[in-house]
């Protein structure tokens, strides 16, 4: 993911249009997520997926900020449920 800013600045107006409007769904998603891990709604192997994927978006928030994305609204330290 870290190639992607340098990627990014050659891509049409119209694909990062379209790829920024799924990431907006996606982080709704993710809130929805987040919903369902902080009320125990998941199993353990989906909370482990689940802070698996938070790791994953801490660790990649520069390149979402150089890319001008969304910045995940949601905790990325997973409370335990």
């Amino acid at each position: 993911m870290r190639q992607i800013p340098d990627l990014w600045a050659g891509v049409s107006e119209i694909i990062r249009t379209d790829w920024e409007m799924e990431w907006c769904e996606q982080m709704d998603r993710l809130g929805g997520l987040e919903e369902s891990y902080l009320k125990g709604e998941m199993t353990v192997e989906q909370m482990a997926r689940y802070r698996e994927l938070l790791a994953k978006l801490k660790a990649n928030l520069p390149v979402i900020n150089r890319l001008g994305l969304e910045s995940p609204s949601v905790q990325l330290e997973a409370e335990a449920a």
